[in-house]
Formats: structure tokens, C-alpha cells, sequence
């Protein structure tokens, strides 16, 4: 007899574009730009055919903006979370990469100046997203719309996506990723942009 195995669905969607794409917005609290809302309209359109029950956002507004737009949509309301937030880059925030990497050969391992490290943003964002997932029963469909480290997280962390696998440079502003997620786990079925 094989056992059956009740799955709750839940899609982590990253937000969209700002005027500042390119640097490092950690906390930094911009909108959505005309692109980033145009890419939220688009996101819409494609999540159409899902049976989206429920809705969690990030606090930061580019987040809570491209939420809105789910919400909208699907008449329901978006909770808010700040454990749901970009790692903090500290006094990097408003910087480029490139502009910070000659001074940072520790991130991420001891984290940016003032910032969070990769071990404190796992231990904050890892059990929210737990606890989003088992507050509900099985077959229900859940989003969570947050920002590009957190969706890395999720895919190292809870699908045991090795790290340095192209999937995890293809989080663009508005992709969709789709988990079964189970007693067993977390597993990663689909990638839509």
C-alpha cells in the first residue's frame, strides 16, 4: 500500500524592478519603478491560472507593491512580515557590487559592515517560511512575495539546490518559484518568469 502524502503548494515570488537595480538595497525602502509595476501587472497575468489562497509579503514596500497587485487580483488580503526581508547589507546599502568587493572579502561569511551575516539572515528567514508553510492544511496553494536572497535561501536550504547551480542566478525581478511542500520537504517543481 503506498502511502499518500497531503502537499500544500507554496510559490516564492521576488519582487519588482526599483529605480535602484544594481546595488545593494538590503533595507533600503524604494517603490516599484514603471518597469517594476509593469512587471507586477505581467506577474498577474501569468499567476492567473493559480488557486492562490493565501499571501505573504516582505514589509519592504517594493515588496508589499508587487503583492498588492496579487492581492488585488485574487481578493485577498497580504500579511505583512519583516522576517521576510532582503538580508541587511549594512553600510553597503546604495552600493554596487563591484563598488564593495575589493573592500569585502569576508562577506558573506562575517557579513557586510553593519549588516546582517549569511547565518543570521538564515536563522531569521528559514523559520518563517517554515512556519508560513505548516500554519496550513494540505492542497492549500500559498505565495509569498520577498526578495532575491531570501529565494536563494529557499533554494539552498529547504530544496537542496547546490549553491552555485545556474538556477540560482536566474531569480529575475517577478519570477515565480513553485514548491510541493510535504513532511519530507521542500521541493522545488517549477520556474516560471
Amino acid at each position: 500500500m503506498e502511502l499518500v502524502v497531503a502537499l500544500k503548494q507554496i510559490i516564492l515570488i521576488r519582487h519588482g524592478a526599483t529605480d535602484l537595480g544594481g546595488m545593494l538595497c538590503g533595507h533600503i525602502d524604494p517603490p516599484l519603478s514603471e518597469v517594476g509595476r509593469a512587471q507586477s501587472a505581467a506577474l498577474v497575468h501569468r499567476l492567473r491560472h493559480e488557486k492562490i489562497e493565501h499571501l505573504y509579503t516582505s514589509d519592504l514596500l517594493r515588496a508589499r507593491q508587487t503583492a498588492e497587485a496579487i492581492s488585488h487580483a485574487y481578493r485577498i488580503p497580504a500579511v505583512c512580515r519583516n522576517d521576510l526581508r532582503e538580508i541587511s547589507f549594512g553600510v553597503w546599502e546604495g552600493l554596487r557590487w563591484t563598488d564593495v568587493q575589493p573592500r569585502g572579502p569576508q562577506y558573506p561569511a562575517l557579513g557586510a559592515p553593519s549588516g546582517e551575516t549569511w547565518r543570521e539572515f538564515s536563522a531569521r528567514v528559514l523559520p518563517a517560511l517554515r512556519q508560513i508553510a505548516s500554519g496550513f492544511k494540505a492542497s492549500h496553494q500559498i505565495a509569498v512575495v520577498t526578495h532575491l536572497g531570501v529565494i536563494r535561501t529557499a533554494l539552498t536550504e529547504l530544496a537542496n539546490i547546490e549553491p552555485h547551480a545556474e538556477l540560482l542566478r536566474q531569480i529575475c525581478y517577478c519570477s515565480a518559484h513553485r514548491f510541493d511542500v510535504d513532511d519530507r520537504g521542500w521541493n522545488l517543481t517549477e520556474c516560471f518568469h
